[in-house]
């Protein structure tokens, strides 16, 4: 028995095309009830991690406070720094691009993430206790940040993944580098001595050649491509159609006896133009159709529905006994 982590970047429309965010809007709640109510139906317990406006949109809130209470999914905290309050200008601040939360000083950077999760625990009345930064970025402040905040579980780092070509919002600012970072799970150490449990991205080696499920000429070149240069897979859907790819990571995870499967989406990845990868509703039936695929296979081959916080509290449990 292996847990499977659903874990969805909950987040305003398209922040690709939109990385100043201005005038973010959240019309991708109303695609969410579908991915809940497909995770429900294989007893996967999907963890949303929530942004400033997606906390702020009511028709979340209503639809996920019960789902919330009674277990079949978990509310966890995604900041995106530009946006959340306070709004803080930063000295020569580019005009269109995205920032990061590492960004600012510390004092901003401690109330602009208290702030909203004191949001999230208000609709919510739970403690939130699952966190992803926004744009992958930690640092030993961040990691501070979400020791006093009282966060017990981060899902932020992506082995093998360097976002240090990545710009912020201010010049010479830059994501984080987890090129030699685990892929298992591991302890966050604060400067007070705290510790948070990391669960990073299921992301591994590619070593062989996996063609993808549109088969044409480019999807027959770029999985050779990716062979070649042994691009790493991440247990996530892409817009070329990826079921094989993502069967081959589940498969992986057993075959070496990793101890958890980790999935990642991003909310706006669900609606039909919230993202580059999904469009049109063609393109948004033919990802819930690999969905549907790669959870049933998971399932069938052993994965289980956990979050990092209810897999913890069955381990302690069976530790005790």
């Amino acid at each position: 028995m292996k847990p499977l982590f659903i874990t969805i970047d909950t987040e305003g429309d398209s922040l690709w095309s939109n990385p100043a965010n201005n005038e973010i809007k959240t019309e991708n709640v109303l695609w969410i009830p579908r991915f809940q109510e497909l995770c429900e139906k294989y007893s996967f317990v999907p963890i949303w991690l929530t942004d400033y406006e997606i906390a702020s949109d009511d028709r979340f809130v209503d639809y996920m406070y019960q789902k919330n209470k009674d277990g079949k999914c978990e509310i966890g905290i995604h900041l995106h720094a530009r946006n959340n309050p306070p709004i803080i200008k930063l000295n020569n601040e580019k005009k269109d691009a995205a920032a990061y939360l590492i960004e600012y000083p510390p004092l901003v950077m401690r109330e602009k993430f208290r702030l909203l999760k004191s949001l999230l625990e208000d609709k919510f009345h739970a403690p939130i206790v699952t966190h992803r930064a926004g744009r992958w970025a930690l640092n030993q402040e961040y990691i501070d940040v979400l020791a006093e905040q009282e966060i017990l579980y981060d899902c932020s780092i992506t082995p093998g993944i360097n976002w240090s070509f990545s710009p912020g919002i201010t010049p010479g600012s830059h994501g984080s580098d987890y090129s030699n970072s685990s892929s298992l799970r591991h302890e966050l150490h604060s400067s007070s001595g705290r510790k948070i449990t990391e669960y990073p991205v299921s992301i591994i080696k590619r070593d062989k050649y996996i063609l993808a499920d549109n088969i044409n000429i480019k999807n027959i070149i770029r999985p050779f491509y990716y062979s070649l240069k042994k691009e790493r897979i991440w247990l996530r859907p892409a817009a070329y159609g990826n079921y094989r790819e993502m069967k081959y990571v589940l498969d992986s995870i057993i075959e070496e006896d990793m101890p958890y499967a980790e999935f990642m989406i991003h909310s706006s990845e669900l609606m039909p133009g919230g993202s580059p990868s999904f469009p049109d509703i063609a393109s948004i039936d033919k990802l819930y159709k690999n969905l549907e695929k790669v959870f049933k296979y998971a399932r069938n081959i052993g994965y289980v529905g956990y979050t990092f916080y209810t897999w913890e509290k069955l381990n302690s449990r069976q530790t005790e006994e």
